[in-house]
């Protein structure tokens, strides 16, 4: 199998591992959230994290069919590759769990706006844009999305997690 050009951060993964590792996500979204992911060892093989992080942008491309939550925005390519990543809402450094329900699907610039808290959600699935992101005209883009409702999951057993939007809105997001 031709992997072609290999990213130092993203080795070559048996598809087994990506499946094993996407079967232990699905098994985790049929029990109750949570937010932290408790056995998260971050001393696991580099394999077993790529297939990990794999099989999560997999699942959540699939839930928010391949568009940012945030604009709407989806490049894909004719082999069926989407630009959208799978953001985690707690950080996986943090240990927050790799379960759909702490991820949100984002377009590349979403994606950074929404991990250096320039963006965040509200408890009803509103885009918030702080004060404190509003000192530039480069961020008009972004302005133009406050207030605005976030595309949701079609199953609601698949929601951003409130809980995890909290912890996002208290930790991360600018005040």
């Amino acid at each position: 199998r031709r992997w072609g050009v290999l990213l130092r951060q993203m080795p070559p993964v048996e598809e087994v591992e990506v499946e094993a590792a996407a079967a232990d996500i699905k098994e985790h979204e049929a029990r109750a959230f949570s937010m932290f992911d408790a056995a998260a060892e971050f001393v696991e093989t580099r394999s077993k994290r790529v297939a990990r992080s794999r099989a999560f942008q997999s699942r959540v491309i699939a839930v928010y069919g391949a568009t940012c939550c945030l604009c709407g925005n989806g490049l894909v390519h004719p082999s069926g590759k989407s630009e959208g990543e799978a953001a985690h809402i707690v950080p996986r450094r943090l240990k927050g769990s790799d379960d759909v329900r702490n991820g949100l699907l984002l377009c590349r610039s979403h994606h950074w706006a929404f991990d250096s808290g320039i963006v965040g959600v509200d408890q009803g699935y509103r885009i918030i844009v702080p004060q404190a992101s509003r000192f530039d005209v480069q961020n008009a883009p972004l302005i133009a999305l406050d207030g605005k409702a976030i595309r949701l999951p079609k199953s609601e057993a698949l929601k951003p997690s409130p809980e995890a939007l909290k912890w996002h809105r208290d930790n991360l997001l600018l005040q």
